[in-house]
């Protein structure tokens, strides 16, 4: 039995849990999950019976049991501990321990000062024992979440590296690699922006580098805005004093909805900090297609977009001058590991060389 075990039903979980489902076989596959999301999702667990809560009858054994687990937003230590004493083949998929710590919208810290923390410090050091099992595997969603577990690892082992392979990891999309379906934009060139509206995500960057543009004369660039959160009023107020009507805030809307949106834009921007550990919009817009430009330091942007399409989070001029190259640019693509179907197959390759690492 393989489980894949997340804190609540995720969109971002979900493409990968129905890829191995199909791959495995439903009755040898378990979505098992902690809580329900927001609104509930019963609908989905009536249509794919491998969806179970944790607290339901059987679930925990499951999770104690099974041959293989993959957990993802959690850090169950106790139960990886049980598991890997049992030689039990067990998985773990994570963003980033050591975000850096930010006050008021600046940098403030380097986020390894976490280990401080006498309860952080333990839980490390606890890992960093669990890394050296051939039955425990690391799966980094993204470059920075690799180094953080390898600074894990070094920090309680004297120094020393990490010699066994951690392998990138994501948010996967489904069901192919990125086949370009979108519906040409007319006109001047359309801005894209998806998300929750919080100061990590940089919109203000973003409609700078829109004002910039359209100051320097190029009135045709224009923008979308689309979610809902604290942000929303300043960033309306922002925008209006400096782009006018160029720009458009729409309220959050479901993926469908946000799907037929990127087929009506030319390009997606991405302009979250570091705190933002992946960012799955990426993802979503490469599947539609679509040419996607994103901050260096974000997971998704470092793993998927080549460094031409990469910009320095805060840095205006930078992604003013990929805006104002971008009109009829080709679309950004897919890398085949980060769909749902090649990364059911990255991971269970990574399970037979498990065995093979354990006998």
């Amino acid at each position: 039995m393989f489980a894949l075990y997340t804190s609540t039903i995720s969109a971002h979980q979900l493409p990968l849990a129905r890829e191995l489902a199909v791959r495995l076989g439903a009755e040898n596959f378990r979505y098992v999950y902690e809580t329900e999301p927001a609104g509930g999702n019963q609908e989905t667990r009536e249509r794919e019976p491998w969806i179970v809560r944790a607290d339901e009858s059987g679930a925990e054994e499951l999770l104690e049991s099974c041959e293989v687990l993959l957990a993802g937003g959690l850090r169950p230590t106790d139960l990886f501990e049980r598991r890997v004493a049992r030689g039990l083949k067990t998985l773990y998929q994570t963003e980033r321990w050591f975000k850096p710590i930010w006050i008021s919208g600046r940098l403030f810290a380097p986020g390894s000062l976490r280990l401080l923390h006498p309860g952080y410090r333990r839980m490390a050091r606890r890992f960093a024992r669990l890394m050296e099992k051939p039955s425990f595997q690391v799966l980094p969603i993204g470059p920075w979440a690799e180094r953080d577990m390898k600074e894990v690892f070094r920090r309680f082992h004297a120094g020393a590296e990490f010699a066994r392979a951690l392998i990138p990891w994501g948010y996967f999309v489904a069901p192919g690699a990125g086949v370009p379906r979108r519906v040409p934009a007319e006109g001047g060139l359309k801005v894209l922006w998806v998300g929750r509206l919080l100061k990590l995500k940089r919109v203000d960057t973003l409609i700078d580098a829109v004002a910039k543009l359209r100051a320097g004369g190029d009135g045709s660039v224009s923008l979308t805005v689309v979610g809902d959160g604290p942000e929303k009023a300043a960033l309306v107020r922002r925008a209006a004093r400096r782009c006018g009507a160029a720009v458009k805030f729409s309220p959050g809307v479901g993926i469908g909805e946000v799907r037929e949106l990127m087929r009506r834009h030319d390009i997606l921007v991405f302009s979250s900090n570091a705190l933002d550990g992946w960012g799955a919009v990426v993802s979503e817009a490469l599947e539609e297609g679509m040419p996607v430009f994103g901050t260096s330091e974000t997971g998704a942007s470092a793993a998927l977009l080549p460094e031409s399409r990469r910009f320095r989070c805060g840095d205006v001029t930078a992604l003013a001058r990929l805006i104002a190259g971008a009109k009829g640019m080709a679309p950004t693509p897919m890398p085949s590991d980060f769909t749902a179907a090649g990364a059911a197959e990255r991971l269970l390759a990574v399970v037979e060389r498990m065995k093979g690492e354990m006998r």
